[in-house]
Parts: structure tokens; C-alpha cells; sequence
């Protein structure tokens, strides 16, 4: 299992393994003992870490490379948790040029030594010039 030494580090663990499509990538960032909140756009929230594999391997096995651009981040954080909000700009499609903006809150506590994700909310962002109409990307 990896080790984070900071929130900001599990965080781009947590997208790169996206990036990658890898699901025991993704998973090596999630909490093993903490409770467990991921809710994907318009879906409902899932609490299990079984359910949590489950549902990034659906997303991952949907087909589709992407690239992450994060911005408007804000963090807080108190020693033991950290709340970070950031826009996912989500490069999709031939050559990367659509885009599409999703709002993410990302959860992190420590956990063992180390920092783990332990809740992703995701809901659909403002439309931005370069993204599609509809059809949601994760």
C-alpha cells in the first residue's frame, strides 16, 4: 500500500489513477478503516469499499481516455482531516479538446501514518465555452 504524506499528494494519486484507468491504484488511495462516501455525478452515494471498487470500474471500464486540469482549489484542513474543493477539467475526446468542468469536494483522514481519501462527492459544474452539452464524463 502507498503512503501519502499529504493530503495534496493522495489527491493526485487519486487522479492519476483515474488518468490510468487503474482500479488497485485508485483503490491504494481510499480509506481502509475510515468510513467510505463516493457519489459520482448524478448518482447515489456509496458508502461500502466494495461497492466504491465497483463503481470506479464501471466508470473506468465506460471506455475513454482522460487528462485532469484541477483549479479554483481550496483546502482546509486541521491535522487529523482535509476538505478539498476543486473544478475537474476534464480533457475527453479525439486529441483531448472537449472539455467538461465537474465540482469535486475530496475527503482526507489520517489514516495509519499515511493520508486517505475516505469521501469524493462529484456533481456537474458550470458550462464552460469548450465543454459539451450533456453527457457526463465520470
Amino acid at each position: 500500500m502507498s503512503d501519502f504524506d499529504t493530503p495534496a499528494a493522495c489527491e493526485a494519486a487519486f487522479y492519476a489513477a483515474f488518468e490510468a484507468g487503474d482500479v488497485d491504484a485508485m483503490m491504494a488511495v481510499w480509506a481502509e478503516r475510515a468510513p467510505l462516501l463516493c457519489v459520482h455525478p448524478a448518482g447515489p452515494p456509496i458508502t461500502s469499499r466494495s461497492e466504491v471498487a465497483q463503481s470506479w470500474r464501471r466508470i473506468f471500464t465506460g471506455g475513454g481516455d482522460v487528462r485532469f486540469t484541477l483549479s479554483h482549489r481550496q483546502s482546509r484542513e486541521d491535522g487529523a482531516l482535509a476538505v478539498r474543493f476543486v473544478h475537474e477539467n476534464i480533457h475527453h475526446g479525439p486529441g483531448y479538446r472537449e472539455m467538461a468542468t465537474v465540482l469535486a469536494t475530496n475527503v482526507f483522514v489520517r489514516e495509519g501514518g499515511s493520508w486517505r481519501m475516505c469521501a469524493h462527492h462529484a456533481s456537474p459544474g458550470p458550462p464552460t465555452a469548450d465543454a459539451p452539452q450533456g453527457g457526463g464524463v465520470h
